[in-house]
């Protein structure tokens, strides 16, 4: 389920201190490897949680790339590889943070948190222009723009939200041609500008948004777990 927290920011909330500015990559950060062909590219883990892998790094991959992530067990010389695909990416100074879905959730060995954060997937953020439609009982539509995404759902920002509960669908156009998710929204903050409405979607997860479609079905390589509920 959706806990307000992990959408209560248009900005991510991933790296950001107290003084509200990003950290910089530090040296001690855990080290993994993207292959992607014959290119293997070692990169520092920023966050690693779930099926969500968020890295930094000097590379140039693509959103949609198809990589291979090499995590180094405890286990001397032995090296686990997961597949999955770029999702996200933003310059950050000199390197260039990439967010990565992986196609088996992560070994709880390889998991990095923030200090405090006890979130299931991390959320990245967006800015997707489109349409927000709904029955509530007549048809309503309004312009709203996608802030930030997770694993789970969206969140939105726009002049008029449905209520808590409510089927919705969510309409852009990439390339001229229309697409749409939909869900149910799980909650409403309002703003002198509008308001930011959590949902959680049902037709498709949440990097759908960024032009990436994924298989659900999968879970830990070491131990079974429920991917799509979010922390109490």
């Amino acid at each position: 389920m959706l806990n307000r927290p992990s959408f209560l920011a248009p900005e991510r909330r991933i790296r950001i201190g107290r003084s509200g500015e990003s950290r910089p990559v530090t040296a001690g950060r855990s080290r993994v490897f993207l292959t992607s062909g014959s290119t293997r590219v070692p990169m520092s883990i920023v966050q690693a949680v779930g099926f969500d892998l968020l890295v930094s790094g000097t590379a140039d991959w693509y959103s949609g790339q198809r990589v291979k992530v090499g995590l180094i067990s405890s286990i001397p010389m032995v090296e686990l590889k997961i597949p999955g695909r770029v999702h996200w990416q933003e310059q950050k100074h000199s390197e260039a943070e990439f967010g990565i879905v992986l196609d088996d959730s992560l070994p709880e060995e390889f998991v990095v948190r923030e200090p405090g954060c006890e979130r299931s997937s991390l959320r990245f953020s967006t800015h997707i222009d489109g349409t927000l439609h709904w029955l509530e009982p007549h048809a309503v539509s309004s312009s709203a723009i996608v802030v930030n995404y997770s694993r789970q759902g969206v969140c939105l920002k726009s002049s008029a939200a449905p209520k808590i509960g409510t089927e919705m669908r969510f309409a852009w156009k990439k390339d001229g041609v229309e697409t749409s998710i939909t869900g149910v929204t799980r909650w409403m903050i309002g703003q002198d500008v509008g308001s930011l409405t959590g949902v959680e979607l049902t037709n498709a997860l949440g990097y759908a948004i960024a032009g990436v479609t994924v298989n659900p079905a999968r879970t830990s390589l070491l131990s079974p777990q429920r991917c799509f509920r979010e922390t109490q």
